[in-house]
């Protein structure tokens, strides 16, 4: 394998990437560290891992999956005999390569999309955030707290501005009982927001403006609700899931994906924040959890905290930004130099195929990016600027429809960071350990 140098603008510093040797759903808030202590403590850790498991907030949406390979694969021809590296062609002959990607379906990751957030109080439990502060929040310029100050602006820049979010706000809904009135199912969770969402509707609200792809469906529906938090992966939790009643209509739109979130993290103390929104948003866009739920199952590491969709801290990755489709990144094959500049705010990366061969194109591959403290990566590191190198285990499974890996649950790592946790991944050895 011939090694590409990378050079990280602007500060341009060397990095040779020595991997000569390697060989080859639906969004959930993460706990805080005191809490996964003390459910390891009192024993419920393996109980609520598995309540996490069914919400399924650990698994990449399949079309991302599905699109992700057809877009490898149009970076990539491979040689007519197996064990051959890989030839990289430009964009000329892509067309020539494979067919398009599958067709986009569920919120759009790019262009003006609308999606709507409905606010849920109770008779025990107020609103304590006006409506006017939420949308700004979401759709606005916010208030300080930057790159959170709001929903809006944190994805205008993690996607170049390539999707605009916007958006209406509706409530406080106030519903006429307690709220451990609400009965702690998936039915009883729907009971109440279409309870809140049919009040709205006899107003004269106008649904049909958040079917963006015109499926007939509600691309995403944001759920805040009042009152104290739960435990981790508990009801009253964050988290991201599906419409279960396909009868229920809003002129003429069915619901599909939604968020189910707290107003205030620790009601009814303190100032609404979007980070939780802009984390369940990346679930709306496909993308899963990267921490990993049960670190008893499957191999240790992961991330390093060191994006959005692990510790709601920092950007998106370049892996999930490729897959989301905000950047192209370039294929190294063979010697060259690549001048990377600060991810936060340029669309660059790099990905290359150590070993790769006719059929394994996928089994490993890495990304390189350019972490610098700009845009949504400000204040995100302690130790410094530099490179990150992503280590990606993306076969699919045999019905091509899904990753075979997740972060949580399998015997690899979809996406692990090159020595984010300490553990031991020494160049020329026969595999990166996990």
């Amino acid at each position: 394998m011939t090694i590409p140098k990378i050079v990280s603008g602007p500060v341009r510093i060397v990095c040779l990437l020595l991997v000569g040797g390697l060989t080859a759903a639906l969004a959930l808030e993460p706990p805080t560290r005191e809490q996964l202590e003390r459910y390891r403590r009192d024993g419920t850790l393996a109980e609520r891992a598995a309540q996490a498991r069914a919400l399924g907030n650990h698994r990449i949406a399949p079309r991302l999956a599905a699109r992700t390979e057809a877009k490898l694969r149009r970076l990539t021809v491979p040689r007519p005999r197996a064990g051959r590296p890989m030839t990289f062609v430009g964009a000329e002959g892509v067309d020539r390569v494979a067919a398009p990607p599958p067709a986009w379906a569920g919120m759009p990751t790019t262009g003006t999309v609308r999606i709507l957030a409905l606010l849920i109080a109770f008779s025990d439990y107020e609103g304590l955030t006006t409506p006017a502060t939420l949308s700004s929040a979401l759709f606005g310029d916010g208030a300080g707290g930057f790159p959170y100050e709001s929903l809006r602006n944190f994805y205008r820049r993690s996607s170049y501005d390539q999707l605009e979010i916007q958006g209406d706000v509706l409530g406080w809904y106030t519903a006429p009982y307690p709220r451990d009135s609400v009965v702690e199912t998936t039915s009883g969770r729907e009971a109440v927001i279409k309870e809140a969402l049919n009040h709205y509707d006899q107003l004269g609200h106008d649904f049909s403006l958040y079917d963006n792809d015109g499926d007939g469906a509600i691309d995403y529906l944001c759920v805040f609700w009042t009152g104290p938090h739960g435990e981790w992966a508990s009801f009253w939790w964050g988290y991201y899931t599906g419409f279960a009643d396909a009868s229920f209509r809003l002129d003429g739109k069915r619901l599909g994906a939604y968020s189910w979130q707290w107003e205030l993290a620790n009601y009814p103390s303190g100032a609404f924040s979007p980070r939780t929104i802009i984390h369940e948003t990346g679930h709306a866009l496909g993308l899963p959890d990267y921490y990993d739920y049960d670190d008893t199952v499957g191999p240790l590491g992961g991330v390093g905290g060191l994006d959005m969709m692990d510790s709601t801290s920092g950007d998106h990755n370049c892996f999930s930004k490729f897959m989301l489709d905000w950047i192209e990144p370039t294929a190294a094959d063979g010697p060259l130099t690549v001048t990377l500049a600060a991810s936060g705010l340029y669309r660059d990366a790099l990905v290359f195929f150590p070993n790769a061969a006719d059929g394994v194109i996928f089994d490993e591959y890495f990304m390189v990016q350019n972490r610098t403290r700009t845009g949504n990566d400000t204040g995100l590191f302690t130790g410094g600027d530099g490179l990150l190198v992503w280590h990606l285990d993306a076969r699919l499974n045999s019905w091509g429809t899904d990753f075979l890996y997740d972060n949580s649950y399998t015997e690899h790592k979809l996406l692990k960071l090159v020595q984010a946790d300490g553990m031991a991944w020494c160049p020329g050895s026969a595999q990166v350990s996990e």
